[in-house]
């Protein structure tokens, strides 16, 4: 169906675009997401351990492992509520019936 197609294609788009946590704007590209992933890990190892970490904007800020695990479940949700919308969506274009109600979906 080319409506989900277009519908996915905004999904992937702001899932793997940016999200914010605490004003800060991380880029979350699928290397970006190891990336944070892997940050999140060695928190879960090293509490006391500090990173800098290059913002979407191309700055620098450093964070604790605590903020990293904050980062980490922050792009947890962003991730999931952009999938969570997609399945609303897909379940609104399998029950349209006419055109008219097909091009009123959008991301």
């Amino acid at each position: 169906n080319e409506k989900w197609v277009e519908i996915k294609s905004s999904r992937s788009a702001e899932e793997f675009g940016t999200f914010v946590w605490n004003s800060f704007i991380f880029d979350c590209d699928e290397v970006s997401q190891r990336r944070i992933q892997g940050a999140v890990q060695l928190a879960a190892i090293d509490s006391s351990m500090t990173l800098e970490w290059t913002l979407a904007d191309n700055s620098t800020q450093l964070f604790t492992a605590a903020d990293y695990i904050q980062i980490g479940q922050s792009l947890a949700v962003h991730v999931s509520q952009c999938h969570e919308r997609g399945r609303m969506l897909r379940q609104q274009i399998n029950e349209s019936t006419t055109e008219a109600e097909l091009e009123a979906i959008v991301w």
